[in-house]
């Protein structure tokens, strides 16, 4: 009987062992499955911020940009502004973009005629309905209507 006993024993104590075996591997999985979640939601957030500092870095290089044209803006309106201030400047402005003179000078104004390269179209385009027809006729029909021998 005490044979028994320490059989029994033996197949109990290997039952345990199997039993916390089979704990300590099921443990052992769930760390694993545990640890890969938590990196990969790491890398997930990794990858989302470098996104975001992509997208950032560029705003900010556009915005540098935009920066540099409105100071190179602003300092050619500072040096108008200063320009503005010399009264010769101001004579200018008067003189060809309001047609002022000074007291007792005469201002000589010219016109310019518009240009003669208006092709036939655009002339036909511009006159009347009854002149649209008088350019239609050719210049034999126009001579023979001088003559008198067409209505």
């Amino acid at each position: 009987m005490v044979k028994i006993a320490k059989i029994r024993k033996k197949k109990i104590s290997r039952l345990n062992k199997t039993k916390s075996d089979f704990k300590r591997k099921f443990l052992l999985f769930l760390a694993l499955i545990a640890i890969f979640l938590v990196a990969s939601t790491l890398l997930f957030v990794n990858i989302s911020i470098y996104q975001k500092r992509m997208e950032l870095s560029a705003l900010v290089e556009k915005n540098q940009k935009e920066l540099a044209k409105i100071s190179q803006e602003n300092s050619q309106l500072k040096a108008k502004i200063n320009q503005a201030k010399n009264g010769d400047y101001l004579e200018k402005i008067f003189r060809e973009n309001l047609n002022l003179k000074e007291q007792g000078e005469k201002v000589f104004a010219f016109s310019v005629p518009k240009a003669a390269t208006n092709t036939s179209y655009e002339r036909a385009a511009s006159l009347p309905e009854s002149k649209k027809q008088q350019e239609k006729t050719g210049l034999f029909e126009k001579i023979l209507k001088k003559i008198g021998l067409e209505k």
